[in-house]
């Protein structure tokens, strides 16, 4: 049994640009013998982006993200979660030159457990809830044709 909503917003301001989204999900997995919350799945999801346009050419970009507890295959919580980065971009004629940085708040699962449970002769894998990479970050071309 679910329900639930999802809802976006876009707002601009001159130079800025603003992207919203929440996701509110209401999901049960019921029987005979018992109703639980559907594990895996955040209850309140919310995503964003904030981009600020410079003269055309340049472009600066931040995210987030936020889960709220989900409750696992073992009825226990794991935390809420957030994370953000920040993205710059040039153009410059067909090419868009790119530098990302992702999860500054370098939340990721192993911090909070192993993700390889016992005995370790036949490891049993525990379930992702959470992003597996910390803090990272890439830069790239982009050739527009």
């Amino acid at each position: 049994n679910s329900s639930g909503f999802e809802t976006q917003l876009k707002l601009t301001v001159g130079k800025f640009t603003w992207f919203f989204g929440y996701t509110y999900t209401d999901a049960f997995l019921q029987n005979d013998n018992y109703n639980r919350r559907l594990s895996l799945t955040p209850q309140h999801s919310i995503k964003g982006d904030l981009l600020f346009v410079v003269e055309n050419n340049w472009r600066i970009g931040w995210d987030y993200e936020y889960k709220s507890e989900q409750v696992l295959s073992s009825q226990l919580n794991s935390p809420a979660i957030f994370t953000t980065g920040i993205v710059v971009e040039r153009t410059l004629n067909n090419f868009v030159i790119f530098l990302n940085a992702e999860n500054f708040t370098d939340t990721r699962q192993s911090k909070y457990e192993s993700l390889i449970s016992a005995p370790y002769s036949t490891p049993q894998f525990t379930e992702v809830w959470a992003p597996l990479d910390g803090f990272f970050f890439n830069a790239g071309i982009k050739i527009k044709l």
